[in-house]
């Protein structure tokens, strides 16, 4: 090793020079002391160019690709900060973490409206169906009898009705009470259509804000006489803590129609459908109204069944048959009302625009 200052060859590895003493080699000395450093161009991160990327796409692929992204621009910023100088690209991981996280603010509410439209148009189909089956049981229905179900036509009960048990002014022959038919609990439509539609979950419209239950469940009496129920407590009819909660003028409901809670003769509340879940089995509930003028009509008397309103959608409930006016109040299927027909067949209109296409007596014309 060759002295730089006075020209005098030492061995390897000598610090100082044996001729003159000056150090040797002062430039490697000095190379060695310090820290090694990159050399290289700096790269910028792909993590955050594609952190950037993924958080503006998210417009086009709305939760997915923003979260990615989010991830993506919170490690290439770290993966940043660690390289000593050999990446770089903090100010687009950054860019990208706050797009990303943007996108996953906005886009729940810009996409909530779709969502609650296709929700909505998802039940307008199940309550059509649910109509178009109650429809369909009531044709079979006037098929099997050549008629609709029929009102109280036996002397027993009508006799006893006309009395007026509960108070009131008797009624003579061939009249009758106006209670008489929502007394028999085997007269209700839901009960005369149950062997032709299987399931009464049909009557449930998964857009109705209230549906009653069946409140008032008459029980058998001796030798299956119905009747007797009423003549047992012909003097608590009505009255608050009474051992029977109702009468003639609560439309009825034969056993096993009130669920747990309300398959009694008090019953202490209505069953409702948003009441209990599965620990609370509940009644059977209705939104759905019948046509009143239905009962005792011939098939013969319809004018157009294709016209001809049976079922309609209504908050009257367990209440059964109705006219019009107890259409339900505001619609419940983007603005317009589901119906269903003599043939069996069901229909939406908007609210307003069925015009002439309904008919609501059994003669010729419309309401």
């Amino acid at each position: 090793m060759l002295c730089a200052k006075c020209g005098t060859d030492n061995l390897e590895g000598a610090s100082f020079c044996a001729a003159c003493g000056a150090p040797l080699s002062p430039a490697y000395a000095q190379q060695a002391a310090e820290p090694p450093s990159w050399g290289g161009r700096p790269q910028t991160s792909g993590m955050a160019i594609a952190s950037l990327v993924l958080g503006i796409c998210g417009l086009l692929i709305p939760i997915l690709a923003p979260l990615i992204g989010l991830i993506l621009g919170i490690v290439a910023l770290g993966q940043i900060g660690g390289s000593r100088g050999r990446q770089t690209g903090s100010g687009l991981a950054i860019a990208g973490i706050c797009v990303s996280a943007l996108m996953l603010l906005i886009m729940p509410a810009m996409l909530f409206p779709v969502f609650m439209r296709a929700r909505q148009s998802a039940r307008k189909v199940q309550c059509l169906s649910n109509v178009k089956n109650l429809a369909i049981a009531a044709q079979m229905y006037l098929a099997d009898w050549d008629a609709f179900w029929p009102s109280e036509h036996e002397m027993k009960p009508v006799l006893y009705f006309n009395s007026a048990p509960g108070g009131g002014t008797p009624v003579s022959l061939p009249g009758t009470c106006e209670h008489l038919t929502d007394a028999n609990p085997y007269l209700r439509e839901p009960v005369v259509l149950d062997d032709y539609i299987k399931n009464r979950d049909v009557w449930r419209c998964p857009s109705a804000r209230t549906m009653e239950g069946a409140r008032f469940i008459v029980p058998l009496g001796p030798n299956g006489d119905w009747v007797q129920h009423y003549k047992d407590h012909e003097g608590d009819w009505g009255k608050d803590g009474s051992p029977d909660s109702g009468g003639p003028c609560h439309p009825a409901f034969p056993p096993g129609w009130g669920g747990e809670v309300t398959d009694s003769l008090t019953q202490g509340r209505m069953a409702t459908a948003d009441r209990g879940g599965a620990k609370w089995p509940m009644a059977f509930v209705s939104a759905y109204g019948v046509n009143g003028n239905c009962r005792d009509l011939r098939a013969s008397a319809i004018y157009d069944p294709m016209r001809y309103v049976v079922i309609f959608e209504s908050d009257i409930g367990c209440s059964g048959s109705g006219g019009m006016e107890d259409l339900v109040a505001e619609p419940r299927h983007s603005g317009g009302d589901d119906w269903g027909f003599g043939d069996g067949h069901a229909k939406w209109w908007p609210r307003g625009g069925a015009g002439d296409a309904l008919q609501w007596e059994p003669e010729q014309g419309s309401f």
